[in-house]
């Protein structure tokens, strides 16, 4: 079921103070699927939300909104040499309605114009709802776990190849 249309947009300097809402808000909601504490983000100062709404070169985030509301976020990064998606989340009263479907094609195509081929991602063994999302998006369970002290159980690492968005020119 959908309510509403979803619309997916990258974050930039001048969105930080919904970027932290954000962030803040999918702590609070899921402190154990996050290896960011909301404790942590409360001393961060302006300078450094702009930091990381931001982005760059290697880091991107997205946020989706219905209309005025944010309704979820999505990041993505590089991290030794391979695309990485961190920091998924959706609110509460928008889950099951398409947005972290949005927020995924929304990244996995920035990792494709960059011309990879796989992409990973890292979800709480706690979140079984999440993992079953991912599973419909095309992850598969790589075996691998990670331990995390933050985390009340392991992190499950999943990865799904893309197609690269590149032009070829002949």
């Amino acid at each position: 079921m959908t309510t509403g249309e979803v619309d997916v947009r990258p974050t930039s300097a001048r969105d930080w103070e919904v970027y932290r809402a954000v962030r803040q808000a999918m702590l609070l909601d899921a402190p154990d699927a996050f290896l960011q504490t909301f404790a942590a983000t409360v001393s961060y100062g302006e300078d450094t939300w702009r930091s990381q709404a931001a982005g760059g070169p290697e880091v991107q985030s997205w946020l989706a909104w219905r209309g005025d509301l944010p309704v979820g976020a999505i990041t993505a990064l590089t991290r030794d040499g391979a695309p990485r998606l961190v920091a998924a989340w959706v609110a509460g009263h928008a889950r099951g309605t398409g947005v972290i479907e949005r927020l995924v094609e929304t990244a996995i195509t920035w990792a494709a114009a960059r011309g990879f081929t796989t992409i990973v991602l890292g979800v709480s063994a706690r979140n079984p709802r999440a993992v079953a999302a991912y599973e419909r998006l095309g992850f598969v369970d790589t075996g691998e776990r990670t331990s995390h002290p933050q985390m009340k159980d392991c992190e499950i690492h999943m990865a799904r190849a893309i197609e690269s968005t590149k032009v070829n020119s002949a």
